[in-house]
């Protein structure tokens, strides 16, 4: 290594402090460097103060003296210094090769045979990567691990010291999987056949899982959740007003009523209307179609109907009977070939206003028609069948 002779230094008789001027010692002249001075001595260096500062082991035996030249010879000490510390980085590098390893251009942390470009292996559960400020108190950091008491890999963000933090997947864009490795939608679950795809539960309270497509508060279906709602499927609008609801124990539809009667039933509450039904296109109808036994609707079933001209129609769709009736018994039949059949009572009715008619069974060979008139008169005629 080169002398260093940079500058000039001034020197005072007796004393041990040296001054330079132009002089840079810091990390050029260390303890224990010989130091020769403007009267030709040598002198050990002590301590390097500062790059213009540095004190002498004894005091200096020549004149005093200002702007003269000197030089600084390095000495072995530098040397074994230097040594000390290539032996200590070879036992850091032999304590760090321990635990990393490298094979077939794989790399292991805790392992001595990756079988991954990196693997990182621990033991019972524990975090194997940590990323962010790890190792600080308050750090904020993603952690990675497998949890092998309970079999399951687990993904963590966290904040040191405060508690678990939100977890974003494509913030900026794209699509995210679960069970599949192309997911055409940003959030895409598939599972197998007859197993939960969603299963939300709670430590004190029902899961609840909710879907909101504008992710406001308001228009979701949602269901699950604790107390007299627990297992209800339901649909609400704006300001999470429920609109409609299916009974998870009763089977029930409640449309607008919050509590719908058991049974395979729709209740409907609704002050200006009951159900109704509405095709936008003019030249529609709209209706109700019942069909029974797996017949198909519009061949062979039950209609209440309304076409395009306003015009009315209970229809038996096919060759079957059309029943009217009361109390549980049939009144009037329409047969599927178009004979209609009344099913008279011998009980006489009464007739509350002049727009009031009715036919009576008198017995098995009589037939009644009374009639009330405008003067409050029931008038009646009967007539005798062979």
């Amino acid at each position: 290594m080169a002398w260093y002779r940079i500058g000039t230094v001034a020197v005072t008789n007796g004393s041990k402090t040296v001054t330079g001027t132009g002089t840079a010692w810091v990390g050029n002249v260390q303890p224990g460097d010989a130091w020769v001075g403007p009267d030709g001595g040598y002198y050990e260096v002590d301590v390097v103060a500062s790059n213009t500062s540095l004190t002498l082991v004894e005091n200096y035996a020549g004149t005093t003296a200002s702007g003269a030249a000197y030089k600084v010879i390095p000495t072995q000490g530098r040397v074994r210094d230097l040594t000390a510390q290539v032996l200590q980085l070879i036992q850091d590098v032999g304590g760090l090769e321990s635990a990393i390893s490298v094979l077939s251009g794989r790399v292991g942390i805790g392992t001595a045979t990756p079988v991954y470009p990196l693997a990182v292996a621990t033991t019972g559960d524990a975090i194997a990567l940590s990323l962010g400020e790890s190792g600080s108190a308050t750090g904020k950091t993603l952690d990675l691990g497998y949890w092998t008491a309970t079999d399951v890999g687990r993904i963590q963000a966290v904040h040191a010291g405060t508690g678990f933090k939100p977890l974003a997947l494509n913030p900026a864009g794209g699509n995210v999987g679960i069970g599949t490795l192309a997911p055409s939608a940003r959030l895409e679950v598939r599972g197998d056949e007859g197993a939960n795809v969603i299963s939300a539960t709670g430590a004190t309270v029902g899961g609840l899982v909710s879907l909101r497509p504008d992710g406001n508060n308001g228009n979701a279906i949602r269901w699950g959740g604790s107390g007299a709602g627990a297992g209800v499927l339901r649909f609400l609008g704006p300001g999470d007003t429920e609109r409609m609801r299916i009974d998870n124990v009763t089977g029930a539809v409640g449309i607008g009523a919050l509590t719908p009667l058991a049974g395979f039933r729709v209740d409907i509450n609704n002050s200006a209307n009951n159900l109704v039904l509405v095709r936008s296109a003019a030249t529609s109808s709209a209706g109700i179609e019942f069909a029974a036994n797996g017949n198909v609707a519009g061949t062979a079933s039950f209609g209440i109907l309304q076409d395009s001209a306003n015009n009315a129609f209970v229809l038996q769709r096919g060759n079957a009977n059309l029943t009217l009736g009361t109390n549980s018994a049939a009144r009037v039949v329409i047969t599927g070939d178009g004979n209609t059949i009344f099913k008279l009572t011998s009980a006489v009715p009464s007739l509350a206003s002049s727009a009031d008619a009715v036919l009576t069974r008198v017995s098995d060979t009589q037939a009644r028609l009374s009639m009330r008139g405008a003067d409050g008169t029931t008038r009646s005629v009967t007539w005798t069948l062979a």
